[in-house]
């Protein structure tokens, strides 16, 4: 983590923050293959998810790219599992991030179409590489873009943590299969969360808590329904001891992407009045701004909503 804390100017980077997701992203923008390989090879597990992920989400144009590739990949697992997980993304790119009465029928139609062309290169890749979770877990995503119902997206997700328990990117995506505006519940969705920071993997998976609340949060009319949701103090509870099991821990390790989990616990505290913790948090994100979850507040400018509840929580004296 870097020094500039609360007085670092808030921006948006590739990679997030991981030096090695934004030599990724570099590679993949200069269309290098073989640099991407090198990247690519030496990590596994949800490692290699998150450098896959935070790499290819600001730039969009890998699509087309490794689709014109896909012919000289053969039998490739980890480009397989590059040009599925970028098709994901494509898919999501055509479909927006709108409710789906917003959503007309031909951007149905495309986010369809080119997840069952990701999900083509997906399974071709777990089957080239049995041991691999990376595919299984963007399967979870395809699948819910699939509405291929909670019992298959569970048998993905089963898969994809037999082979990685602590997979991140696979238990953040079917916590959101569990939220209320996909194919689950409030209920559903906190359960998951709980049962996943009591666990064995608490330190890596105790930000689902944050998570599910903000989910559940966006789910109510905006105004005074939200707000007295997150301030409850259970909420309040929950929120402080998800991030002392992680994000606060003197020995907490960060994963491939640093900033992800101080910002998602920076906006959770803000809303819910917890100005201390906010302003702890907003000091381990060194400026770095996250796509996600400020895009809940506003998704055309996610540094907006970052510098106003930074500039709140920063009027606390000491964290």
């Amino acid at each position: 983590m870097g020094t500039g804390g609360l007085r670092a100017k808030p921006n948006i980077v590739p990679g997030d923050g991981d030096p090695v997701a934004a030599a990724l992203y570099l590679a993949i923008m200069r269309r290098d293959a073989v640099a991407v390989r090198k990247l690519l090879t030496s990590y596994t597990g949800d490692e290699l998810s998150a450098l896959i992920s935070s790499a290819t989400r600001h730039e969009t144009g890998a699509y087309a790219w490794l689709r014109a590739e896909h012919g000289t990949m053969g039998d490739d697992p980890l480009a397989l599992t590059l040009l599925g997980t970028v098709t994901v993304g494509y898919a999501w790119r055509i479909r927006t991030s709108m409710r789906a009465q917003y959503v007309s029928n031909r951007q149905f139609e495309g986010f369809h179409g080119a997840l069952r062309e990701a999900e083509q290169h997906l399974y071709r890749a777990a089957e080239l590489d049995p041991d691999s979770a990376a595919p299984w877990a963007e399967l979870v995503i395809s699948g819910r873009g699939l509405q291929i119902g909670l019992e298959v997206i569970e048998r993905r997700f089963e898969a994809a943590v037999q082979r990685c328990a602590h997979h991140r990117i696979a238990h953040q995506q079917m916590l959101q299969a569990l939220c209320r505006k996909w194919s689950g519940s409030h209920a559903r969705m906190h359960a998951f969360a709980a049962a996943a920071a009591a666990g064995p993997h608490s330190a890596r998976l105790a930000h689902l808590v944050a998570i599910a609340h903000l989910e559940h949060w966006l789910d109510l009319e905006a105004g005074q329904a939200r707000s007295s949701y997150i301030k409850q103090p259970a909420v309040r509870a929950q929120l402080r001891e998800a991030a002392d099991r992680s994000l606060f821990r003197s020995d907490y390790s960060y994963p491939r992407s640093p900033n992800s989990e101080a910002n998602l616990f920076a906006m959770a505290f803000s809303l819910a009045g917890m100005r201390c913790e906010a302003k702890r948090a907003f000091k381990l994100t060194d400026g770095v701004v996250t796509t996600f979850p400020w895009q809940y507040i506003n998704g055309r400018d996610p540094i907006a909503p970052y510098t106003f509840w930074r500039a709140r929580a920063w009027l606390v004296r000491s964290a």
